[in-house]
Order: structure tokens, then sequence, then C-alpha cells
């Protein structure tokens, strides 16, 4: 599993039945199915930007109780550290009905922002911005002065609703290298930093001594 890699999917493992609500036979699935069924729905109403994870957005219903396995326990760290260096992406159990996704991790081999589901689906979501708005400059002229105003409405896209929200930072900028000019080509940059996640949290408890 771990030569198979890249941040544009992710890796799925574990597996459950449910029941179907028409002719009440028992269909076994995997967890692609919940992400189908509850992924858009995330995204349209919580945003790109909000990993699926946890209780509060990724809880596993309609399942049949007992049949989710392989089953990976809270408490399981070794177990869990493996799934998360071979980025498989995990249900864990809660209590003993109630599971929930625990990570969100692409499957790309080298750890970077783009290990991060969210933050791919954000950068795929300005990628189709940027991409729509370089269709409509086609033969458009493309002087200094013109590159300034294409970067002034390139970055009037992510001003609202990106920075701040979704990432740290964005921005575009426009331009033409001496051999891009002459076979007028316009060069499109976007420099983005995301967001920084809590992945982990470490309690630390100090009993200091009675005075």
């Amino acid at each position: 599993m771990s030569n198979i890699g890249d941040r544009i999917f992710s890796k799925e493992f574990q597996h459950y039945k449910i029941r179907d609500p028409f002719t009440g036979k028992t269909i076994p699935v995997t967890t692609t199915y919940f992400a189908a069924m509850k992924l858009p729905n995330h995204v349209k109403t919580f945003g790109t930007h909000i990993p699926f994870v946890g209780e509060d957005y990724a809880k596993l219903t309609g399942y049949i109780n007992g049949s989710l396995r392989p089953i990976v326990d809270a408490d399981d760290v070794d177990v869990k550290e493996k799934l998360y260096e071979l980025r498989l992406n995990f249900f864990q159990a809660v209590n003993d009905v109630t599971f929930v996704r625990a990570t969100q991790s692409t499957s790309q081999n080298k750890w970077s922002d783009l290990s991060e589901e969210n933050n791919m689906r954000v950068l795929l979501e300005m990628k189709r911005k940027l991409e729509d708005m370089n269709a409509s400059l086609i033969y458009n002229f493309a002087e200094a002065s013109d590159r300034e105003r294409f970067k002034e409405q390139a970055n009037i896209l992510f001003a609202n609703g990106y920075i701040g929200t979704k990432v740290r930072s964005a921005e575009v900028e426009f331009g033409m290298s001496k051999f891009e000019e002459e076979r007028s080509i316009l060069h499109c940059y976007l420099a983005v930093v995301f967001k920084t996640l809590a992945k982990r949290v470490i309690l630390e408890i100090d009993v200091n001594p009675r005075v």
C-alpha cells in the first residue's frame, strides 16, 4: 500500500453492512459508500475547507450494529499510527455503537499540506476558478499593464471567502518570460498558504507542591 500514492485520491479499507430500505436485504458496502452519501452534503453545508472527520461532521450512520470491520479502537495507538503511516483513512470506535472517521489523509507518499483532503478540495476549487478566468483571457492583449489588471481581477476571486477562511493567504501573479512573450504564452502563478490544523493534542499536567 505504501507504494501507491497520489494527492488526488485517498485510501479506505473498512467495510460494513446496511439494510436496504425497500427490500430489507442486508447489503455489504465499503466506507466509500459513506463518503458518497455524506461528503457532498458536508461540502454544501460547511464548505470545502472543513475536514470531513470527527463526530460533528463524519459520524457513521445507517449501518447494521456490529458490522463494521475491521474495528479500530481509539486506544489502539500502535495500530492507528501504522494506518496513518500507510495513509489509510479509518473509522474508529468512540463507544460500542458510535464510529467516526478519524483521519482525512490523501495518499501522496510525501507529507505536506496536500496530505490533507480538505486542502486538496480547496486547491482544486481555486484551480478551477483560475482556469475559468484564464480561458477568458485567450487573445486578450497581455502587456505589463494588462497583466497587472489580470492580477487584480484574479486576487478579487479569493479576497472574500478564501483568505482567512479557507486558506491563510493566496496571491495570484501574471507574468511572461522573454521566451514566453516571444510565443504569446501568458503565465499564471498562484501562491497559497494553507491554515494550520491541530491533528494531535498533548495534555501536560503539573502537580505543584502545597505551599
